[in-house]
């Protein structure tokens, strides 16, 4: 079966002021006819100009004869501030045009990812999630921790148990810290990991911090009910990062995509209370007291002395400047409210859970919350304001063809004009049907 190259298409959001993207990480998954492909490492990537590009491919899933049927790419796009860019992806075609590649070594208690840009060492135990961070030689990291409270103000700090190199290739490393919260004695009080995503000629790291309660939910009654006994009450749940060059180094901040990075003097914090929509008090909100407990919509911040109130935050904290600059930044801020960053002479902080909130925080039994997060070590060669392809990633998409030539889509047989009559009699099956959705 001939395979016809997977077209691929990388966009800024239409939403938000485009600007211009160099060596952006993209990740996406493609799907393969059956059996089109029968091995999954000999894959090349082209540009619109016919150049290849570096790029990473895993196989997540196999048809029954064998061959590949999805398939996960990693690769660093560029675009312009006013166009998409355009990809071909192919099996057994020349790829590897002798970019940075990622390299990891194992030294001892620690994992040494070198990226090019940047050299982190991750901690296989302890209580800290990199032990180190150089820049050019130049040591960027003094401390950082992941720090809670309870209710009743007793204290808790992520211990790593494990170490785990989850993913590695040309363009991203993957490593998993798994542990707990616990207390000063050691006694665990929450699950806890951190996945950590390096990549190939970037100093950033992006992560996801997860926490759940392994303690089992009563349901008393048989209700789901806030306030169960086995919930957990949190005050505060947050990241830490010390740069080097804290104690003496400028603030900088950006609150929003309008915004642009300033000068925030000593310090630079927003907070996001409520969504920032008009029902920010509705009853989906409320508490295990049965009130809401958000006291104002949308956010407030402080930046060079200066308060600002506004519905929706996006921020970027940064600390320094040059090559020993270290920035923060949070891809859903307002989305996942209550949420905070500051940053100041002591540090950076970024909240899952912000002491500042007119309540503490119910973690029900058996539940998980994530936080997802990037810092940027150094400068940021991806976007002229660091970071800022966090906040607004770039959208990447595959050809609908590819999955309709895949049968991924049947039988509704995306992009063709079947698939037009049969959205319809779907739609209006859900709207007018015997039993429709407005019942």
């Amino acid at each position: 079966m001939t395979f016809r190259p997977i077209v691929i298409t990388v966009a800024t959001d239409p939403s938000t002021v485009p600007f211009e993207r160099h060596g952006e990480p993209i990740t996406l998954g493609v799907m393969c006819p059956r059996g089109a492909v029968q091995r999954s490492d000999a894959w090349g990537l082209t540009d619109q100009r016919g150049r290849p590009v570096t790029v990473q491919t895993a196989t997540l899933d196999r048809w029954g004869d064998g061959s590949v049927r999805w398939l996960l790419v990693d690769f660093l796009a560029d675009t312009a501030a006013d166009s998409p860019s355009y990809y071909a992806l192919a099996p057994d075609q020349p790829g590897d045009p002798g970019s940075p590649a990622i390299a990891i070594e194992h030294a001892g208690e620690t994992i040494r990812v070198w990226t090019g840009a940047a050299t982190f060492d991750i901690p296989r135990s302890g209580t800290r999630f990199l032990s180190s961070v150089q820049v050019n030689g130049i040591e960027l990291v003094r401390d950082n921790a992941v720090v809670a409270e309870d209710s009743s103000g007793a204290r808790y700090q992520f211990v790593v148990r494990r170490a785990t190199i989850q993913r590695a290739g040309a363009i991203r490393a993957d490593i998993r810290l798994d542990g707990d919260l616990a207390s000063a004695s050691g006694e665990p009080w929450l699950d806890a990991s951190l996945q950590m995503s390096f990549f190939a000629g970037l100093g950033t790291m992006k992560a996801e911090l997860s926490v759940t309660n392994p303690r089992a939910a009563k349901h008393q009654g048989g209700q789901w009910d806030l306030g169960d006994p086995g919930s957990v009450l949190i005050r505060d749940l947050s990241i830490a990062i010390v740069p080097q060059c804290a104690a003496d180094a400028d603030v900088w901040g950006s609150i929003d995509h309008s915004d642009q990075m300033e000068p925030a003097g000593s310090r630079f914090a927003v907070h996001q209370e409520s969504s920032g929509g008009s029902n920010w008090q509705h009853d989906n909100h409320l508490t295990r007291h049965g009130r809401v407990a958000a006291r104002f919509r949308g956010f407030r911040a402080v930046r060079a002395g200066r308060e600002v109130q506004g519905l929706r935050a996006t921020p970027i904290a940064s600390i320094g400047g040059g090559d020993r600059r270290v920035s923060v930044a949070l891809p859903r801020f307002w989305e996942v409210f209550p949420k905070a960053i500051e940053a100041d002479s002591n540090g950076c902080a970024v909240a899952m859970f912000p002491r500042a909130y007119g309540d503490v925080h119910e973690l029900q039994g058996g539940e998980r919350s994530t936080l997802a997060f990037a810092v940027c070590f150094g400068r940021d060669t991806v976007t002229a304001e660091p970071l800022a392809w966090i906040r607004s990633p770039l959208r990447a998409s595959a050809d609908p063809a590819a999955y309709r030539q895949a049968g991924g889509w049947a039988p509704l047989a995306a992009g063709s004009s079947h698939a037009a009559t049969g959205y319809e009699a779907l739609v209006s099956t859900v709207v007018q049907g015997p039993h429709p959705f407005t019942e």
